[in-house]
């Protein structure tokens, strides 16, 4: 075997008697190691033959070890230049970009109206502010468009999957077009024979849902995705109708239909100033009891909640989360992205940000994500989409594509968070694809140190 030596991006967080160790400009780097074997990878700080230190480590099968290390990026080959490769792997994907390689997914916002006003609201935010539609409904013509444009590139490019995804506003008030776009997909794809797997999503207050849309949404497997951010107490002083009364009541309704229907519904509870005190792990056992098995638990955004103590919302949120896995209730977060960009492998911090995903209006704009305040095409132009400026400005903010977070401890896992929220300023209506809010850096890497170093978390094992 050839001299190895450790990454000189290795990171070491003492964990309980163990520690974590990563690669901090890669992805999925992520082990937990034990003293012993923290002591072995020191042996290769400079350039060493492993076989010369098997007598010296009886107890340890250096052959496995050394493997983990590698597969993990722990330790590199002598003279190998990290940077380097990464720099390929960028060539590489910026190449893809332009020829409409990378795009995988499609999210539909069939709607901008909404029959909830919630007081924290990014649709309603971003409909004030740049280049959005203040209230529309998306047509079939236009949703028929934009898919079959989106199939054929996938199609052309040899996907072996794609995404198609529903948003709005409340997209249950265009179910027709829902159904059509459905229908349509199945055509394009299967019944002329091509192999690719369509995966379907869906977000939904669940106001709207009856036993006929939970039925439709289970027989396509289309993914469901219900907002609910607490107990009726809590969620009410939020997510309420346009005359002010509580929503909670009709949400859960909705969503007992979609479970007794057997979707597998995932609820996305949304953090803010005014729930955030007073939700708990109550609310952990009363999702469980209707059924629901997955929980999406996320900071409304960064600008509001670092008025805060980082150290309380922090343990609030670990806290939350291992209550909830502990008793089988998958729980994840945008907040804990960093973290799962460590134990996964991944080139971006979401998908919008290598430019897997594009978000059309109901007029035709497409966005790269539908949190994002710009345009950056139209599928009037559709095919132009891949040698814009704009798509390759969102699309390369991947490994080795953004200078300004070169040297973190989490570069290869942050990659410079959400571009929607994570702006100067922490402001979504910001003009600009690019740029970070240092605050919210520092409140990451608080995060991901809090997460590596609490030895009796759940959370990365």
């Amino acid at each position: 075997m050839k001299r190895l030596t450790k990454s000189k991006y290795l990171k070491v967080v003492k964990r309980g008697r163990e520690f974590a160790v990563y690669n901090s400009i890669v992805s999925g780097s992520l082990l937990i190691v034990d003293q012993e074997a923290l002591e072995l990878l020191e042996k290769f700080s400079v350039p060493t033959d492993p076989e010369v230190l098997s007598k010296q480590y009886p107890r340890v099968d250096i052959v496995l070890v050394i493997k983990q290390y590698l597969k993990a990026n722990i330790l590199i080959q002598e003279n190998v230049d990290e940077r380097e490769r990464i720099k390929r792997d960028y060539i590489i994907h910026i190449s893809n970009l332009k020829e409409g390689k990378s795009l995988r997914g499609l999210i539909l916002e069939i709607t901008k109206n909404c029959n909830f006003r919630c007081t924290y609201c990014f649709a309603r935010e971003l409909s004030l502010h740049g280049d959005r539609l203040k209230s529309s409904h998306m047509s079939v013509s236009i949703a028929k468009k934009a898919v079959g444009l989106f199939i054929e590139n996938a199609i052309k490019n040899e996907q072996s999957e794609i995404e198609i995804g529903f948003m709005g506003g409340e997209p249950l008030m265009c179910r027709k077009v829902i159904r059509e776009i459905v229908y349509l997909t199945t055509s394009l794809v299967h019944d002329k024979g091509h192999r690719m797997k369509i995966h379907y999503s869906i977000t939904t207050n669940a106001s709207l849902v009856n036993k006929e849309i939970a039925n439709f949404l289970k027989e396509y497997n289309i993914r469901t995705s219900v907002s609910l951010d607490g107990p009726k107490e809590l969620n009410d002083v939020c997510r309420v109708y346009p005359d002010g009364r509580g929503a909670f009541n009709d949400i859960i309704k909705g969503l007992k239909l979609l479970v007794a229907a057997g979707n597998e519904v995932t609820v996305l509870t949304t953090l803010t100033d005014k729930n955030f005190d007073l939700l708990n792990v109550g609310f952990v056992d009363f999702l469980i009891s209707l059924g629901v098995k997955n929980w999406g638990l996320n900071l409304e955004d960064m600008k509001s909640m670092l008025n805060r103590d980082a150290s309380g919302i922090i343990q609030k949120l670990i806290h939350l989360t291992g209550y909830a896995l502990e008793r089988n209730l998958n729980t994840a977060g945008m907040w804990f992205k960093p973290v799962f960009n460590m134990i996964n492998q991944t080139k971006s911090y979401c998908k919008a940000t290598e430019g897997a995903y594009i978000s059309v209006e109901p007029d035709g704009k497409i966005f790269s994500c539908s949190r994002t305040a710009k345009p950056i095409g139209n599928i009037a132009h559709f095919n132009d989409l891949f040698i814009s400026d704009k798509y390759r400005s969102m699309g390369s903010r991947v490994i080795g594509g953004l200078s300004e977070c070169c040297g973190c401890e989490v570069e290869g896992q942050c990659l410079g968070g959400c571009v929607a929220i994570n702006r100067p300023e922490g402001c979504r209506n910001s003009c600009g694809l690019t740029g970070y809010n240092k605050d919210a850096c520092s409140f990451t890497k608080k995060i991901v140190r809090t997460i590596l170093a609490d030895g009796s978390l759940k959370l990365i094992e």
